[in-house]
């Protein structure tokens, strides 16, 4: 079982994502001031198997459980949401849109300020809306002496289901009759559509001049652009609220990432018989085109370095621990929102053999 990867984000009450947008009609609003933040995960659970061709070839393959979640709580101001019903960046469509279309104008909806998707928990270990699905993975490794070895894999792109939840809310906030005293909102199911992991290309190889040094490096290629041309979202209403019961909204924002080549190297040092000492660097370019970049989904970081070792206890058990940096990266999107992104994580694991 692996936590293949993911990412979120939570912003502060403090953020310009709170206090700035504007209005359907051009005028500067006030956001809904409620929490504005993302979480994604992938996990995989694995059935791998090997096979020895000769002692220097060996093929491997993996059949993959895929399971995918998000938490969205995200903002989207009126200018933006009519920018997407007239195609800019987008799009909305469905029996809600024309709903609300219809209730344009006087005693309707003169303006709207924004609109409000919310789906979320409390869990640390998965989102709200979940899928499930399946992926192939095929490798092979070959010794070509005792100091140097090769190897190539590939990973389809994954075949998963929508991500899920019936318990989302969509709110509206604006002026006009229809608003009354504040925000319309109306609970339902949403569906995150068309969302993958893409399809990866990798090689590497691995240099052992002495039985202390092992050197490795590895390239790979990420096939982002298949799997990352629009983020796509459908909430069904359900009867909480009777304007809009059994409607549909369909939302799309263009993203249109760009392809990614990743270039790695490691070196690990055998201090003793039983503690090895690692660290590591990762170069990549951005897949994130500048125009596109979501605040709530701002994977711009490129260059990663690591450091960490691993312990042998005895011959079953061996400890390991890894800590990796990604400097700061900073991006201007389409409406000239300064985003900045830098990471730092540790990992722990220990490993057991029957």
């Amino acid at each position: 079982m692996l936590a293949q990867g993911g990412m979120g984000t939570d912003y502060g009450n403090d953020s310009p994502l709170f206090q700035r947008g504007k209005s359907m009609g051009g005028a500067d609003i006030f956001m809904s001031g409620k929490d504005i933040r993302s979480e994604v995960g992938v996990g995989r659970i694995m059935f791998p198997v090997a096979y020895n061709l000769t002692d220097k070839t060996t093929l491997g393959a993996s059949f993959d459980v895929v399971i995918a979640s998000m938490d969205l709580q995200m903002d989207m101001d009126g200018q933006h949401f009519a920018g997407l019903m007239g195609g800019n960046g987008g799009s909305v469509s469905g029996s809600m849109r024309t709903s609300l279309e219809s209730m344009m104008g006087p005693g309707g909806i003169t303006d709207i300020n924004y609109a409000r998707f919310d789906f979320s928990n409390d869990s640390p270990w998965i989102g709200k809306a979940v899928g499930f699905g399946t992926g192939l993975k095929f490798g092979f490794t070959h010794q070509f002496s005792k100091v140097v070895t090769i190897g190539a894999s590939y990973h389809t792109q994954t075949k998963l289901a929508d991500l899920e939840t019936n318990k989302a809310t969509l709110s509206f906030a604006g002026s006009g009759a229809a608003f009354g005293a504040g925000p319309v909102s109306v609970t339902g199911k949403i569906k995150v559509r068309n969302f993958e992991w893409p399809a990866t290309f990798a090689a590497g190889i691995s240099v052992k001049p002495s039985d202390k040094w092992l050197i490795a490096g590895d390239v790979k290629y990420i096939d982002w652009s298949s799997v990352m041309e629009n983020f796509e979202m459908t909430f069904i209403a359900d009867d909480s609220n009777p304007a809009f019961a059994g409607q549909n909204l369909d939302v799309t924002m263009k993203q249109e990432w760009k392809d990614q080549t990743i270039w790695s190297v490691g070196v690990q040092y055998k201090a003793t018989d039983k503690l090895a000492l690692r660290a590591g660097a990762s170069f990549s370019t951005n897949p994130v085109p500048d125009q596109y970049l979501n605040p709530l989904f701002p994977a711009i970081t490129t260059n990663h370095y690591t450091c960490g070792f691993g312990y042998r206890v005895n011959d079953a058990t061996s400890v390991a621990a890894a800590f990796s940096w990604a400097p700061r990266v900073t991006a201007t999107n389409g409406d000239q929102t300064v985003i900045s992104h830098s990471q730092t994580n540790w990992a722990l694991n220990l490993t057991h053999r029957l």
